[in-house]
């Protein structure tokens, strides 16, 4: 630990700089994602007649993740 890197630097103050980076890193992906809106006014509800599924699709992209086929105005509204 007390490996001289460059100048005064050691490998114990590589680390901790290194952990702090880290923790930085990690405490500021946790904040942002508690403040993310969880339902954006770009996705909706939608339920393929087709296949089934059933889930949140975009409203400009209108066609089903699982066949890809579309799922028109009326099938692609709110449930």
């Amino acid at each position: 630990m007390d490996t001289i890197l460059f100048g005064s630097v050691t490998v114990k103050h590589a680390l901790i700089v290194l952990a702090v980076v880290v923790g930085g890193g990690i405490l500021f992906g946790l904040v942002r994602s508690l403040g993310r809106k969880k339902d954006s006014p770009h996705v909706q509800a939608a339920r393929c007649g087709a296949c089934g599924w059933q889930g949140k699709v975009s409203r400009y992209a209108g066609r089903c993740p699982r066949c890809n086929r579309p799922l028109g105005e009326r099938a692609a509204k709110p449930d």
